[in-house]
């Protein structure tokens, strides 16, 4: 039985290597075979990393806007925190971590773009929903939202300290 497993160990770790998967650890316990196209980034540590930083901040839910702190569209690759964060590299552009979710918003010009960039820890939304109403729905009344004030106009911080502070 034991020599069994380990053939079938070798067999999954070849046929990932042949049709393009990546092993993905997860709850310490299994191994989650997932397909990532090779235009996508594997988020899974950084979302896990970030995740952990909110918890003893008392933070819910955090927002990564595609702007930089000039409130550019275009930005250099130094501050690409939305990229980096998702795999994401539109111009136009706004996440949402939450402790369970990974939430993108874009426009329709890049809606293919996202979907062949970000991988299955991320869910894309097509600019319907307006994201403090989904945080509304979202988070538990009275916690905490983050994000880092350079990045967003005062008319959207006053929005953001309205509900969430």
């Amino acid at each position: 039985l034991v020599t069994w497993i380990i053939l079938l160990i070798y067999l999954l770790r070849f046929w990932t290597l042949i049709n393009n998967f990546d092993a993905v650890y997860l709850n310490d316990s299994f191994w989650l075979l997932q397909y990532l196209p090779p235009t996508a980034v594997n988020t899974t540590l950084r979302l896990r990393d970030l995740r952990a930083s909110m918890i003893p901040l008392n933070i819910s839910a955090y927002i990564i806007p595609a702007t930089d702190a000039h409130l550019s569209e275009y930005i250099a690759p130094r501050d690409a925190r939305l990229a980096w964060m998702s795999g994401f590299t539109g111009s136009a552009g706004t996440a949402v971590i939450t402790q369970n979710k990974a939430v993108l918003w874009t426009d329709s010009r890049y809606w293919i773009q996202a979907e062949r960039q970000m991988d299955c820890n991320w869910e894309l939304l097509r600019d319907g929903e307006d994201i403090t109403n989904w945080l509304i729905l979202e988070i538990p009344e009275g916690d905490q939202v983050g994000f880092d004030p350079f990045l967003f106009s005062v008319g959207k911080q006053t929005e953001l300290i309205k509900y969430f502070m």
